[in-house]
């Protein structure tokens, strides 16, 4: 009895361990699946959370997107606002100038009015002044007439008393005589020859004569003969120029004398080789550029 007693409980101890093991296990098991029935369950409300969250991302997201597109539309306008800014600011710098320019303008234009008026306002003024003065004034023109015409009285005289002092200053020649000759081999030569072929020379006398305001020195005397076709006789290459006109003109001969306050004897000879024709001669005596005396002769 003994011994069996001792078997059993042997038995009875696994027995009883393996019931505190499978209470054990079973107490694990209904922990774990406690566990697991609270992951599940935390599970799928986090998974219902997580789709909200990704809802409300998507939502985010789209309205975050539609916000940059407003965004960069604001941005768009804002920069075509910008530009219509400055061009408005800058017509409104350039309209602003102008207006500066024309008050500038209208303020220089009432300086100027305020002048005229203030000259006009003079001039008013002046006018009565103006009235006195121009009657002094056609009393004095009066005057001033009246002495003009003594001036050009006593001008005019004194041009003619110039002139007669100029003239009484020159030389004069007086007693124009030609004398035609014609020279004959055989027998005795022949004077105041009409016969233009048979003139072979002619002499021109005059004497020379100044007055008390002549001044003394030297002259140059000019003979000019002029044939009938007006043409002058033997012209000299050279020339003299005529007194006050500045004309210049040959002549036939010249001398240059020395007066000393004497009458002086001229005599020109002037040959003719080839005789002359027929016609009217003009005779000139030119002294220091006047004409002081002419003759002429006529000749058949």
């Amino acid at each position: 009895m003994a011994m069996e007693e001792n078997v059993q409980n042997p038995q009875n101890s696994k027995i009883s361990s393996m019931k505190k093991w499978m209470i054990a296990l079973g107490i694990l098991f209904f922990l774990a699946l406690t566990l697991m029935i609270v992951f599940i369950f935390r599970g799928g409300r986090l998974n219902s959370e997580n789709q909200n969250l990704q809802e409300e991302k998507t939502v985010l997201t789209e309205k975050n997107q539609q916000l940059l597109n407003e965004k960069n539309t604001y941005q768009e306008e804002v920069s075509v606002l910008e530009v219509e800014i400055d061009t408005l600011n800058t017509r409104f710098e350039r309209q602003l100038a102008q207006k500066e320019t024309q008050l500038s303008s209208l303020q220089n234009q009432s300086r100027m009015l305020n002048q005229l008026r203030n000259r006009i306002t003079k001039y008013q003024e002046m006018e009565g002044e103006f009235e006195d003065r121009k009657k002094q004034h056609s009393m004095l023109q009066t005057d001033a007439d009246s002495i003009r015409k003594k001036v050009e009285n006593l001008l005019a005289e004194m041009e003619l008393l110039r002139d007669s002092v100029e003239v009484s200053r020159g030389l004069k020649a007086y007693n124009i005589s030609p004398l035609t000759k014609w020279e004959r081999w055989l027998w005795a030569d022949r004077y105041n020859i009409s016969r233009a072929q048979r003139v072979d020379e002619t002499t021109i006398t005059f004497e020379i004569a100044g007055t008390p305001f002549t001044r003394n020195g030297n002259r140059m005397v000019y003979l000019r003969m002029i044939d009938p076709s007006g043409s002058v006789l033997y012209a000299s290459e050279d020339s003299f120029e005529i007194d006050k006109t500045g004309t210049q003109k040959s002549y036939t001969k010249a001398k240059e004398i020395e007066f000393t306050g004497q009458d002086l004897p001229m005599t020109f000879n002037v040959e003719h080789k080839n005789g002359l024709k027929p016609g009217k001669y003009e005779i000139e005596i030119y002294i220091d550029g006047k004409l002081t005396k002419s003759g002429q002769m006529n000749l058949e």
